[in-house]
């Protein structure tokens, strides 16, 4: 018989759609056009935000929604025309996005959990997530959709450190291999076969999983990743997972992508 399971952390949004549209034609890159958001009675949090991202300057603009939920739209070293506009409504998040041909830019909208979720690695604790994916391109696409899970060796450590370490789990991926030299393996988890990669980039272990075919809609235990990447020793002595965050890199060209019913529960049984 199976153990009850007991709830921990609740952390999902029902109706969520995040979607990644081409820019219009007529609209200019190159114009930088004013955020707006509409506020609760909280003053660090917004149930209402648009913006329109541009220019040569790196950005990390926040906003903080209800039940815990951040929403970033991370742009690094942008080089050449390009737009990434942002507009959120409660259930409903619409990002679109432009990067003309030719440039240089590295944009990620994504969700997060805004605490740390201090889940121990070597406990019976799941991390549940699930999510709908519809996606189509209309130029020239090179972006991936998933996962960004971070883990520390304590429970208050610097997750972007060597003393941290990062694992991602991408449901799609249509950006350049991260090589055969880095491929550590072949493995099969939640019926989906996936490879597996150990890269070193930013000075922390970073541990990809990518699958061989892209999953559009499923429900999965991302504690299974960690544990089998910890077995297979790619994140040896990370003891807990602090943060987990959910998006897209975008790279270029013009495409869509809407998410659909995303949440993560943490639970231990």
């Amino acid at each position: 018989m199976a153990r009850p399971v007991t709830l921990r952390a609740v952390f999902l949004f029902e109706a969520l759609a995040l979607v990644l549209s081409g820019c219009g034609q007529h609209e200019n890159p190159a114009a930088i056009h004013s955020a707006q958001s509409h506020k609760t009675a909280s003053p660090n949090v917004v149930h209402t935000a648009s913006a329109c991202l541009s220019g040569q300057k790196t950005n990390f603009t926040q906003w903080n929604l209800p039940h815990d939920i951040r929403l970033g739209a991370d742009v690094w070293r942008p080089m050449g025309p390009w737009q990434e506009c942002l507009e959120y409504q409660p259930g409903f998040l619409h990002i679109r996005w432009n990067f003309r041909k030719g440039t240089q830019v590295q944009a990620y909208p994504h969700l997060s959990l805004s605490n740390r979720i201090h889940v121990a690695i070597a406990s019976d604790a799941h991390l549940y997530t699930q999510a709908t994916i519809d996606d189509s391109c209309t130029s020239e696409c090179h972006y991936d959709v998933g996962y960004d899970i971070w883990m520390t060796r304590t429970s208050t450590g610097n997750i972007r450190s060597p003393d941290g370490a990062e694992l991602m789990v991408f449901w799609k991926y249509d950006l350049p291999s991260p090589g055969p030299q880095n491929l550590v393996k072949m493995e099969t988890l939640d019926g989906t076969r996936w490879s597996v990669y150990l890269l070193h980039p930013e000075g922390w272990p970073l541990v990809q999983y990518i699958p061989e075919q892209p999953i559009d809609s499923t429900a999965m235990n991302l504690m299974d990743f960690v544990q089998d990447a910890k077995s297979t020793g790619l994140i040896e002595g990370m003891r807990y997972v602090g943060k987990v965050d959910f998006g897209a890199e975008l790279e270029g060209g013009k495409g869509q992508i809407e998410i659909y019913r995303w949440g993560v529960q943490s639970s231990s049984s």
